[in-house]
């Protein structure tokens, strides 16, 4: 079951080679897999512990750009995989990615071949 919160997506996504994510918030220290990123927010599996509209922090690497991004974030989407598998995909909005990073990240999936 999809529950999302309505938004438009106004920046291209590029898919990643599954990327190990933290996740922090409320005294809970949790990891992921990202699936794939824009400027503006990225698609993660995780445990499913979260809910829709909760701000947390993030912290991954993107070794394509050598760069290590820590930001806010909320979860605008979430889809339990299984009753019980105990995971979820989850699409985040960066908060406050700073604009270098948000920039870095815009030039390098404009400049793939598959976009």
């Amino acid at each position: 079951m999809v529950q999302e919160l309505r938004t438009e997506r106004a920046s291209l996504r590029k898919d990643i080679p599954a990327t190990r994510v933290r996740i922090l918030g409320d005294g809970r220290d949790m990891f992921g897999f990202a699936r794939n990123i824009s400027r503006t927010g990225m698609m993660v599996h995780t445990a499913g512990l979260c809910r829709i509209g909760e701000e947390m922090s993030i912290e991954f690497d993107l070794p394509a750009l050598g760069m290590n991004i820590k930001c806010r974030y909320r979860i605008v989407w979430r889809q339990v995989q299984g009753p019980m598998s105990g995971t979820a995909r989850e699409g985040l909005k960066f908060l406050d990615l700073d604009p270098i990073s948000a920039d870095s990240i815009d030039r390098w999936i404009q400049s793939s071949p598959d976009n």
